[in-house]
């Protein structure tokens, strides 16, 4: 059974869906930027498994972009939120070693600090396998993604991700519900371009 309202995936949403915040000033608009983290899963299944994780941030999400998404959020229905997402341009990819990459949908600098160190949010619509797709488990309605990263001013950090996430939105309070019992930790992360 997923656990609602885990500390450290809502402090990932309130940095994604923040209102009040002003757009941090976008790091890097020339080009694209790469990095490598370790990723290690921390929940009850495969504890411990860990495995390189490459992400690419070609393009960071736009204001008007970014706008529109929080818009259709905060509406409450999860559905409208990952078909208006599958539907922006791709700003990266993910890739885990062996695997087919996977599109980004969303890139924003929610932080950019005087010392040079940045925060940055990552989100995409979940790759749904066939089986699950087929069998539609409870697991099939947690069909967002989330990455924060945590980046110093030499671009290496630490940060998380959360595979599976569904939003539920009573009035302007916004919760998820992580279907995993914890995010996957990304260590030793490092900018590789």
């Amino acid at each position: 059974m997923p656990r609602r309202y885990r500390t450290a995936i809502a402090g990932m949403i309130v940095v994604l869906i923040a209102l009040n915040v002003t757009p941090a000033i976008m790091a890097a608009q020339d080009g694209e930027e790469r990095f490598r983290a370790i990723a290690v899963v921390m929940g009850n299944i495969a504890t411990g498994r860990n495995s390189y994780l490459d992400i690419v941030i070609s393009r960071w999400t736009t204001p008007a972009e970014r706008e529109m998404l929080l818009e259709v959020l905060m509406q409450g229905d999860q559905n409208a939120f990952r078909e208006a997402l599958a539907k922006q341009e791709m700003t990266g990819w993910l890739k885990l070693p062996d695997t087919l990459r996977h599109e980004l949908r969303y890139a924003w600098v929610r932080a950019q600090r005087e010392d040079g160190s940045r925060e940055i949010i990552l989100a995409t619509d979940r790759v749904i396998p066939f089986v699950e797709a087929w069998n539609r488990p409870r697991s099939f309605d947690y069909d967002i993604s989330l990455i924060e990263l945590e980046l110093d001013a030499n671009n290496e950090g630490s940060g998380m991700a959360a595979v599976g996430v569904r939003f539920k939105v009573d009035g302007n309070h916004l919760t998820i519900e992580n279907y995993g019992t914890q995010p996957v930790n990304l260590n030793a992360i490092r900018k590789t371009n």
